[in-house]
């Protein structure tokens, strides 16, 4: 047994100095040297139990001496049974041990790349399906801490994925940048910006891989929920966010249609190089300044260079150089033929895209603004007409794109006060409000009631926009504000009389009930409104429904709202108030009806 021992040493040596030089050789991945130790290891006592039982001679193999030398021929099987048995439960012991061994190695280390870990336990509150999310920015984990870029990136491609779900209302990406670094706890977090589950993770890119670390956590109870980790090469990152949101979407719970399905496990892969330019270019637009734009636009125009079939490049080439037309107006005319080229080839490579579809529809709006000269000189070879796309209201609220030329607009809100009707204001703040952009939607909303004191609209989208965020207190004091600065005087007293014994039922009701009080409120004026025959929303009636739990009577009202085509349908996709009902097949029914439907014309964004 010892020449043995020697030997297994000398040959182990050799094999471990032979795969340390050729297995990286070949990429292999990072446990196949460990593995190799490992099974040599296992090896070792089962070396030196075939060498107890047998022995090697020159006549073969044969059980060792002290067994087979048997007076006359005559072997000693009680002496030889225990070696065997020996022999048998080392062989078993070893392939117990290796396969273990193998298991956890290889097979957990798959799952650390390709799936997500297990869940903790979880509390009772914290286990039901999660139907609102809120993405934190992720964290730039790398060595020099100069990939900030890149964490960005794959941060917004993250919430785009995510947002295409549409039983989940994903806050976009502009409402959630303000937390990054901060020390707010989880659920403040939550509290802020009214959702279920906050998102968590890390970036680090080393090299041409990429490992990208996320974490859900139930944001109410700051209950962990689920974590994983995944690593890739850079040509597969489209990949990887994928399945990262595949992930996210299993553990929340969601019910996926199988037009998302298809699109979530679509793979695409991109020239590292392209994606790199990419990258930089979405990080440079982000900052939404005219220095910004010009920046992003040269990373785009790389990009398509090295790969013509990137449609994100496209879209994002396009919709920088319309964004930059919007802030610089000396600049649009020139910049629109440019535009125009980078939409359609955006369009030709990814029609499904609602970035190009929300590119395209912003600068059918420029277009239509043009002398008629202009426009028959560009050669429109794609327009929405010939499209099946989203409402360009839809567009608006819901795309990344879309927000991006609200906060444009919202940067010049003291313009839009002189220049446009309060109306038009109105629908830009409701823009941000579904953007999740609470405080500049209140900026401009506080703007109009102050100029325009009689514009109920923008007083009702006020008090419901602290409504949303649940400060009810603040939403009666807005109701009672209106009443004494909307010419109530001029009614007649027995009016007015009215007017203040509904306000004192809000104030009482929000007192003693809360949220509660202020829905049973709301619910009963509406059944006022409707008895009398005087008009009212019938999408905020049912919103007042489904806070009470009335969920039948609410999806009546919504059906009825969308026969008379009621704008404020366009707000359930991002209102918190319908939560309740997303996983509903109704509701994402009726959410897909209003996507398509063509809505009276609304005005453009303004500039």
């Amino acid at each position: 047994m010892g020449r043995v021992a020697i030997a297994y040493a000398a040959v182990a040596f050799i094999l471990l100095q032979t795969g340390e030089i050729i297995l990286p050789a070949f990429q292999a991945p990072e446990w196949g040297l460990r593995l190799m130790v490992v099974l040599i290891l296992l090896g070792f006592p089962l070396a030196i139990a075939l060498a107890w039982v047998y022995e090697i001679t020159p006549h073969g193999i044969r059980r060792t001496p002290d067994i087979e030398a048997a007076p006359l021929g005559r072997g000693r099987p009680g002496r030889f049974m225990p070696r065997v048995a020996f022999l048998g439960l080392t062989l078993a012991t070893v392939a117990a041990v290796g396969w273990w061994v193998v298991r956890w190695t290889v097979t957990e280390e798959a799952s650390t790349e390709y799936a997500p870990s297990a869940a903790v336990p979880v509390s009772a509150d914290a286990a039901g399906p999660i139907l609102s999310l809120a993405v934190l920015p992720l964290e730039d984990f790398s060595e020099d801490g100069q990939e900030a870029y890149f964490a960005a990136g794959m941060h917004e491609a993250l919430v785009y994925e995510l947002s295409r779900i549409e039983a989940l209302r994903v806050v976009s990406r502009t409402s959630v940048t303000r937390y990054a670094g901060t020390t707010m706890s989880v659920p403040e977090i939550a509290r802020e910006l009214n959702v279920q589950g906050i998102v968590e993770g890390s970036v680090l890119r080393a090299g041409d891989r990429v490992r990208i670390t996320v974490q859900l956590v139930h944001g109410p109870t700051d209950t962990h929920r689920w974590s994983t980790s995944y690593e890739r090469e850079l040509r597969d990152v489209i990949a990887l966010q994928s399945e990262v949101a595949q992930a996210i979407a299993r553990e929340i719970q969601g019910e996926l249609t199988p037009e998302e399905q298809t699109y979530l496990a679509s793979i695409t892969p991109v020239d590292p190089e392209a994606h790199e330019a990419y990258l930089r270019g979405r990080y440079e637009q982000s900052k939404g300044t005219s220095e910004g734009l010009e920046a992003a636009i040269d990373f785009y125009v790389k990009a398509v260079g090295i790969d013509s079939t990137f449609a994100p490049a496209y879209v994002g080439l396009a919709g920088s150089r319309l964004l930059l037309g919007m802030s610089d107006t000396a600049i649009v005319v020139e910049r629109l033929p440019e535009v125009l080229e980078a939409a359609q080839r955006a369009i030709v490579l990814d029609s499904a895209s609602p970035e190009a579809l929300a590119v395209l529809a912003g600068l059918k709006i420029r277009l239509n603004e043009l002398a008629d000269s202009l426009q028959d000189e560009l050669q429109v070879v794609v327009t929405p007409d010939s499209l099946e796309m989203p409402s360009d209201e839809w567009l608006a609220r819901y795309t990344e794109f879309g927000h991006q030329m609200q906060r444009i607009a919202a940067t010049r809100q003291g313009e839009m006060t002189e220049t446009f009707a309060p109306p038009r204001q109105v629908l830009a703040a409701q823009r941000l409000e579904a953007a999740g952009d609470y405080e500049a939607a209140a900026e401009l909303l506080r703007r109009v009631v102050e100029r325009h004191p009689t514009e109920t609209a923008a007083w009702e989208a006020l008090e419901r926009l602290h409504a949303v965020q649940g400060d009810y207190e603040a939403a009666v004091v807005i109701r009672r504000e209106q009443l004494a600065r909307a010419g109530a005087e001029d009614e007649e007293a027995a009016e007015v009389a009215e007017l203040e014994r509904h306000v004192a039922e809000l104030e009482l009701a929000v007192a003693e009930k809360g949220a509660e009080g202020y829905w049973e409120w709301q619910r009963r004026s509406f059944e006022s409104k409707e008895e009398r025959g005087e008009p009212f929303s019938r999408v905020d009636y049912a919103a007042a429904l489904v806070v009470l739990g009335d969920y039948d009577a609410a999806f009546e009202r919504l059906e009825h709202a969308y026969e008379l085509r009621d704008p404020r349908l366009l707000s359930l996709r991002g209102d918190p108030v319908w939560d309740p009902i997303r996983s509903d097949h109704r509701f994402r029914d009726l959410l897909r009806s209003i996507r398509y439907a063509r809505w009276a014309p609304s005005a453009p964004p303004p500039r």
